[in-house]
Order: C-alpha cells, then structure tokens, then sequence
C-alpha cells in the first residue's frame, strides 16, 4: 500500500494535517487487512526542476506488477513516483492499439511503459528517451521482463533539445 499525502494548504494548520495522516495511517492496515510493514508513505510537496526526481530512499524494493499483457517493475520506496503512473493506464491502452506496424518514438519515456505497451502490440520499432540514466535503465529493464527484442533502441539525451 502506497499513501502519498499532499502538503496541505496554508490555510490547514501543520498540526491539523499531522493528526489526519496518523490517524489514517493507524486505520489503513485494519481496513485494508495488510501488514503496516507494507505500508510505504510519500510527503509530496512541491518540487521544481530536477528535485523532482531525486531519490528519497535506498531500498531497492522492485516489485513486478502488470497491466494487461505487460508487465512492469515497480519501486514503492525509492522515488516519489513508482515507476508505473496508473492514471495513464487507459491512455497506454488507447496508444497501444495504434502501433502495430508504426514506429514509435517516446519522448519523456519515463520507465517506458508506454514503449513495452507500442513494442507488445507489434510496433516496427521503439526508441524510447530520457534525459534520466536511471529512467532509461529501468524502460530496458521492463522490456527485458516482457522478453521483446527487435528493433527497439533507448537514448539518454534531452528532449527538448
């Protein structure tokens, strides 16, 4: 169980919004029937440029998830994301079926789950790109694990140049 809290607004007291969140966190592992050990909780607070992205822990905990025909390494602790942004998953899919036989270009690739989805559904090829070593390692990680081959090519480089 991932909870990501939000940091509040001004106008809700620090105190007040430190009473939500252990009062959930007390709740989450009764409701949900999961162990707490197994709870992973994100501050999200407002981040520019490349804070972003910097890592927040060292756990290494990957866990494999899928989506569909795909599958996809996770990691709940080390970032504030977890590799896989489930509000796109419609988005992926809705892409994936326009691939077949196209070639395919990801710009922002993330973890290139976009990419896995275009390569799964019989695109010609994939370059996928980032500007993150770590982002780009992780899309061939989750190609390997999808064990696709062919013509599919990952870049480091920035975008919007």
């Amino acid at each position: 169980v991932i909870v990501q809290e939000y940091a509040p607004p001004k106008s809700i007291p620090e105190t007040v919004a430190q009473e939500r969140l252990a009062t959930a966190l007390l709740h989450i592992p009764h409701i949900l029937k999961v162990d707490k050990k197994k709870i992973v909780l994100k501050i999200r607070k407002k981040q520019e440029g490349k804070n972003q992205y910097q890592k927040v822990d060292s756990k290494q905990s990957l866990i494999q998830v899928e989506e569909n025909q795909a599958k996809f390494l996770i990691n709940p602790s080390d970032y504030l994301d977890v590799g896989l942004f489930l509000d796109h998953r419609l988005t992926r899919q809705r892409f994936a079926k326009e691939c077949r036989n196209k070639h395919v270009l990801n710009l922002f690739c993330y973890t290139g789950s976009v990419s896995v989805h275009a390569a799964i559904q019989g695109a010609k090829s994939v370059t996928s790109v980032d500007m993150s070593n770590t982002y780009i390692q992780w899309a061939k990680d989750n190609f390997a694990i999808n064990n696709i081959n062919g013509l599919n090519e990952f870049i480091q480089a920035d975008c919007l140049q």
